[in-house]
């Protein structure tokens, strides 16, 4: 039995399962909002308030792992342990937490490349969808793009657009302001324009994958709450997405809250990954003539268990 965690600038995330000839087998998926990176993009630390509430979530996640019988565990961290000048005391107490369940755990930070690699390889497994692929992930501090076939990625890229990052360099209001959102999708826009991966305008199909493409796929299918297996598979337009992004802007913070699907932590921040997402999907429409997403449960938490 294998445990991964990512550890993300908004979120904590574990997986347990297995992995044989046909994949990974799901054991258990589990999503916390712990915002570890509030506050890096302008400090450049993690705040203690935010290390102290991701090191007590990692500890749960390691009473779930040892009641499992996880024999072999990992954790990957992200945007913010990149930033963060102290990520290495975050690092060091996290390893010390993941020892509980297995000799030497696999703690790191990795670059953005990498992530996006390993997004690539976790949401691409068993897909059945024509290649070649686009796999995007919209994260808290970041956003990666991976492009390829089959299971590696041949471009990709890591941007540093994130739903929390935008929110704080941007975003002052409840609901946000049209110029500040107007400022984030322009800041989004240039980054995108500015580094495009190889082979882009060859893709055929889109997959977006973690949270906030979950969370706002949800939302613009109609789904009332957000569950494990609900929408992997599922399919969203582009249109569908600008669609959602502008209603969710449009919503002061406690209407966000309300929605069935939204994880109450996660409300602060979905204006901007949901305009994060669009802007891939308008890019993505404009340079490949992608017209819709895949959204797929699967992502790096696969990529790194099947690595185990």
């Amino acid at each position: 039995m294998l445990g991964a965690v990512d550890c993300g600038t908004n979120s904590l995330r574990l997986l347990i399962g297995e992995v044989g000839p046909d994949g990974v087998r799901v054991v258990r998926r589990e999503t916390r909002i712990v915002g570890l990176g509030r506050g890096v993009d302008k400090t450049g630390r993690i705040a203690a308030e935010s290390m102290e509430r991701s090191l007590a979530a990692l500890a749960d996640y390691a009473g779930l792992m040892r009641e499992a019988g996880v024999e072999s565990a990992a954790m990957v961290a992200t945007s913010a342990s990149r930033d963060a000048r102290n990520a290495d005391e975050f690092l060091d107490r996290a390893r010390a937490v993941l020892g509980g369940v297995c000799p030497d755990p696999d703690v790191r930070v990795i670059s953005g490349r990498e992530e996006a690699q390993l997004s690539f390889v976790g949401a691409t497994g068993g897909i059945a969808a024509p290649g070649p692929y686009v796999v995007v992930d919209v994260g808290g501090g970041s956003t990666e793009l991976a492009v390829g076939s089959a299971s590696e990625a041949a471009g990709t890229v890591s941007l540093a657009m994130g739903c929390v990052r935008l929110t704080e360099r941007f975003v002052s209001a409840d609901p946000p302001a049209e110029a500040d959102l107007a400022g984030a999708r322009a800041y989004a826009r240039d980054l995108l324009h500015a580094n495009e991966p190889a082979g882009l305008t060859q893709v055929r199909t889109a997959v977006a994958v973690a949270g906030t493409a979950l969370t706002v796929a949800a939302i613009a299918l109609g789904h009332t709450a957000l569950e494990p297996g609900l929408l992997s598979r599922e399919r969203v337009s582009v249109s569908q997405v600008v669609t959602t992004a502008g209603l969710l802007s449009s919503m002061t913070l406690a209407e966000r809250t309300a929605l069935g699907p939204m994880d109450p932590g996660r409300a602060q921040v979905i204006p901007c990954g949901a305009w994060i997402l669009a802007e891939v999907g308008l890019y993505l429409r404009e340079r490949a003539g992608i017209t819709e997403f895949l959204v797929r449960e699967e992502d790096i938490l696969d990529g790194v268990l099947l690595g185990l």
